[in-house]
């Protein structure tokens, strides 16, 4: 029998530095960051730009994931969450009960903006600069510095 998993994947921008939460059982680590995805519409008549309450998502990543996401993303970064949705429930210090999502994250990829046609020079400088870096048979898998 095949199992079908709930999967989601999300872009949006990291609203706070991952904070490493400790360790699971087995002592793997565990970290947590939260991500806003916000939508905004353009009325081309009016020119008018309006924007909708971003929904927070809480991400959590384990393992090797949790190293590399812990070194390498920062508040503000753009990035594609992939990974299990979960509903949760829990009470704020008021004792208010509330509820939200949890992505339980199989994969995190930083994304690069593109908004000016400096940025895409440079952009354009650094991909160019990237082919000559190391082969992908180089990299053992372990969480990598930027």
């Amino acid at each position: 029998m095949i199992t079908i998993n709930n999967q989601i994947n999300l872009i949006g921008n990291v609203g706070v530095d991952p904070e490493q939460k400790g360790k699971t059982k087995d002592g793997n680590p565990v970290t947590c960051f939260a991500i806003a995805q916000s939508v905004s519409s353009f009325d081309h008549d009016t020119g008018v730009r309006s924007h909708q309450e971003p929904q927070w998502f809480k991400v959590s990543c384990f393992s090797n994931l949790a190293n590399r996401a812990f070194l390498n993303l920062k508040k503000g970064d753009l990035v594609l969450v992939t990974g299990e949705l979960k509903a949760r429930t829990y009470k704020t210090a008021e004792g208010d009960k509330k509820a939200g999502f949890e992505v339980i994250a199989s994969d995190v990829l930083k994304v690069q903006r593109l908004s000016s046609k400096a940025n895409i020079a440079q952009t354009t400088k650094q991909n160019e600069e990237a082919v000559s870096g190391p082969l992908f048979d180089d990299w053992n898998g372990e969480a990598m510095e930027s």
